[in-house]
This record gives structure tokens, C-alpha cells and sequence, in this order.
């Protein structure tokens, strides 16, 4: 992990986290991967639609 990184937790309902295991070693991910996969996806879907989010809107 990189001095960067945050660690977080996430629960899920277990038909979801066994779907999107399936999807994962479909796509050769791990499920890390996959959910860092999706939520990159979801950014990108959100700043294309709502606008770009400037560092100067995140908190620490």
C-alpha cells in the first residue's frame, strides 16, 4: 500500500459482493481492483455530466 492510500472499509449485501467477485475474475481483477475500477468509472460518468471536481472542493 502507498503512504498515499486510504484504507477503507465497505459493507455489502452478500449476493452483491459475490456477483461482483464473479465480475472481477471475469475481467481479471481482484475485487479491490474491480471496486477501484468502478468508482474511477463513476467519477469520470459525474464530472462528464455535472462538472469536473476542483481540489479545491475535496476535504483532507
Amino acid at each position: 500500500m502507498k503512504a498515499d492510500d486510504v484504507k477503507l472499509t465497505v459493507r455489502i449485501n452478500k449476493e452483491i459482493a459475490r456477483k461482483l467477485a464473479y465480475i472481477a475474475e471475469y475481467y481479471g481483477r481482484s475485487m479491490n481492483g474491480q471496486i477501484y475500477w468502478l468508482a474511477k468509472q463513476e467519477i469520470a460518468r459525474f464530472e462528464k455530466e455535472i462538472g469536473k471536481i476542483e481540489e479545491t472542493e475535496l476535504e483532507e
